[in-house]
């Protein structure tokens, strides 16, 4: 929620884009969390999307690797 937009898009944490185009939200998994306790609409919403949600992981795939080290450059360019 703090982060200075100028200083995220110089290290790479968003794409190159206008700053004023990057919304914060806060804590937005805190929100959702709370959402499926307390509202039991969203918990059935959140039951329907489930089945769709695919767990992958970034450590096995090759095409991650390439970009994760073309971004650890700083300040952030491609390779």
């Amino acid at each position: 929620m703090h982060i200075d937009k100028a200083s995220a898009l110089t290290l790479g944490l968003f794409p190159p884009c206008d700053p004023d185009h990057i919304i914060m939200v806060g804590n937005a998994a805190g929100h959702g969390a709370y959402l499926a306790l307390m509202d039991r609409e969203k918990r059935k919403e959140a039951d329907r999307i489930a089945p769709f949600v695919t767990h992958v992981e970034l450590a096995r795939e090759e095409t991650f690797q390439r970009e994760f080290m073309n971004g650890l450059s700083i300040p952030f360019k491609r390779l």
